[in-house]
């Protein structure tokens, strides 16, 4: 298996388990109204770290792979690329 494989498949079972973690935590456990916020605080932020960690720069890639000439165009996509990122966080 190659490592990058190995290393998307750790990352991915590490989020998967974080996030379900964090999901089912107030289920197994009496927490207060603060700290069901500190724990749902922490699975969004694992959400977050997901995309932009695993999915933001496969898309990325998928931009320039798409474009056909990697060479010369990295700053042109860079604008688009950083343009959309923000409006989807402002829109969120």
């Amino acid at each position: 298996m190659s490592s990058t494989f190995v290393h998307l498949l750790l990352l991915s079972f590490l989020m998967a388990t974080g996030t379900l973690l964090a999901a089912f935590t107030p289920f197994l456990l009496s927490l207060s109204a603060k700290r069901i916020s500190v724990v749902s605080t922490y699975a969004v932020g694992l959400l977050v770290g997901a995309a932009l960690t695993i999915v933001v720069p496969e898309g990325v890639e998928t931009l320039y792979d798409a474009r056909g000439d990697r060479q010369g165009h990295e700053t042109e996509l860079a604008g688009w690329v950083g343009g959309t990122l923000l409006a989807g966080f402002l829109l969120m």
